[in-house]
């Protein structure tokens, strides 16, 4: 995330002590700036309003409020008061900030967070244990999405990998073979995925070593084999993917260990 990025960065309890900090911070530096209150016609709103912020009106105990919000916004930070909402509302209010930015397709979320990482029963620390488990469990949701296009991949599901692509991705297929060029179009990237399982005799094979996801990128290292007209293929492939606000790969990239065995595997 850098300044001059599209979007603003959403930044909650803004007319609190660290919410006003972060505030005041950022639009030193040359962000714009959307600052969530409760109070939004109040003196403390007004004179983020005169410094340069958009204030906005929500409630971190309003999921909706939240959604609309962060619309729009690059980023997102959350900070909640466990001593003014209660410890209990503090997870609710952490848990919603993170789902509403998942939900609007906010790029980068930070966390106000404390402790020392483990249960330790002191209610402040131990509460945020909880709100950042859940939003792991979101990035981990996207990993799970990747591993599902595999999956559908590997049983020839078309429907299940037309699923997983927006309508308008893009496919690159590197290299200087009959296949290589760009797949613009979900049914074009399913017709590339059809060449390829037909040139192969269905023996292609994808591999998962590593995978890894966040709001808006997948990697996945895969091991690919595949014999045609009696050639072995047998390496391992870096996979990038752009993906979209619901999880749905936007564009792809694949880099080879070795591209000139992939070239010659297909000419």
């Amino acid at each position: 995330m850098a300044v001059g990025s599209a979007g603003a960065v959403a930044v909650c309890g803004a007319t609190g002590r660290q919410g006003g900090a972060v505030v005041r911070h950022l639009l030193t530096g040359g962000w714009q700036v959307r600052a969530l209150t409760r109070s939004p016609d109040g003196a403390l709103a007004r004179t983020l309003a005169d410094a340069g912020a958009e204030v906005v009106g929500a409630e971190m105990g309003d999921a909706e409020s939240l959604r609309r919000a962060f619309d729009g916004a690059q980023g997102v930070y959350s900070v909640q008061n466990p001593y003014t909402s209660g410890f209990d509302q503090e997870v609710v209010q952490g848990k919603n900030v993170a789902s509403a930015a998942y939900t609007a397709g906010v790029r980068h979320l930070v966390y106000a967070s404390a402790g020392v990482g483990r249960p330790t029963g002191v209610g402040s620390w131990d509460t945020k244990l909880a709100v950042g488990g859940m939003e792991r469990a979101m990035v981990n949701e996207r990993v799970q999405r990747l591993e599902a296009w595999l999956a559908a991949y590997g049983n020839d599901d078309r429907e299940a990998m037309a699923g997983s692509l927006a309508e308008d991705a893009v496919w690159h297929v590197g290299g200087t073979h009959r296949l290589s060029g760009d797949y613009r179009g979900r049914d074009a990237i399913l017709g590339y995925f059809d060449s390829v399982r037909t040139e192969t005799g269905d023996t292609m094979r994808l591999e998962p070593l590593e995978m890894l996801a966040n709001e808006q990128h997948g990697a996945a290292f895969l091991r690919v084999t595949a014999e045609r007209q009696g050639r072995n293929l047998d390496v391992v492939v870096a996979d990038a993917f752009l993906l979209d606000g619901d999880g749905r790969i936007l564009e792809f990239w694949a880099h080879a260990n070795d591209q000139q065995a992939v070239d010659a595997f297909w000419d």
